[in-house]
């Protein structure tokens, strides 16, 4: 792999973006086999990617792409219309296929996304959120599973430094909380918002940890993780865990909603 990023684990596979390699590779666990490769021919600078089932041996996949100009800027707004790619990735006989279905982005308005890296998936609700890292406007974005600027955007208030990963702690079909961050050096800041409404419920920071990129939550309980965990890169070279039940002890959110062990 050249440079990998973005990963997401479904079922019994791993979704890795190698930024370098401007591709997906796909790798079945737990031995990390590889399974095969996609997007070489559309994406230029991938970063983020979230998947979501689509029936048997299929998928839908998101990919961010951060694609520049020749001297490495942000492309003016009328050509950031290819900032999302979405693929459709179904799996037979040990190979894989991968079928471009779109890419979108507003190319204006307060849909524009201009520094693109984390994305996540929210079927049940119809969301895709994509984190907005551009100084100065960062926030996170909402948009429709088939790539339509839906509106409501978490706003640079909750921002100031640069929004970054994000996770799903699911309650039921449609409830739960999202956990977002922004990613800092000095105040690094981990933001719960109510998944349905987008709410901000509260906020919390580790005692060491610092300028988080990547973020992960499992809801199953083991050791001293009780109610699950959630994990934070911290300054690109060691990764802190932290009890979900602490967190939602402090901020008065739920814990009852934890998984079985496969």
């Amino acid at each position: 792999m050249e440079r990998p990023n973005g990963i997401a684990v479904v079922d019994d596979l791993a979704f890795v973006v190698e930024r370098d390699n401007h591709r997906v590779q796909v790798f079945r666990l737990p031995g990390f086999d590889p399974v095969g490769t996609y997007g070489a021919d559309d994406l230029a600078l991938p970063y983020g990617i979230a998947v979501v089932p689509d029936g048997a041996g299929a998928y839908t996949t998101w990919v961010t792409d951060h694609y520049e100009q020749a001297d490495e800027s942000i492309p003016p707004d009328a050509e950031l219309g290819r900032r999302v790619r979405q693929y459709r990735v179904t799996l037979a006989d040990g190979g894989l296929r991968a079928e471009p279905v779109r890419a979108f982005g507003a190319t204006g308005g307060a849909g524009t996304l201009r520094v693109v890296e984390s994305i996540a998936a929210d079927p049940a609700n119809g969301r895709l959120i994509v984190a907005e890292e551009n100084p100065g406007e960062s926030a996170l974005k909402v948009y429709t599973l088939a790539g339509r600027f839906a509106g409501p955007v978490i706003p640079p208030a909750f921002f100031p430094s640069q929004a970054e990963g994000i996770a799903l702690y699911a309650c039921g079909a449609r409830d739960g909380y999202w956990i977002a961050t922004d990613q800092s050096h000095e105040a690094n800041t981990f933001h719960v918002f109510d998944r349905r409404t987008l709410a901000q419920r509260g906020s919390f920071r580790g005692p060491t940890v610092r300028n988080t990129d990547g973020v992960a939550l499992t809801q199953v309980g083991f050791g001293p993780f009780p109610a699950g965990a959630f994990y934070a890169v911290h300054d690109d070279g060691n990764v802190a865990a932290f009890s979900w039940s602490a967190i939602a002890d402090a901020l008065g959110l739920r814990k009852d909603c934890t998984l079985p062990a496969r």
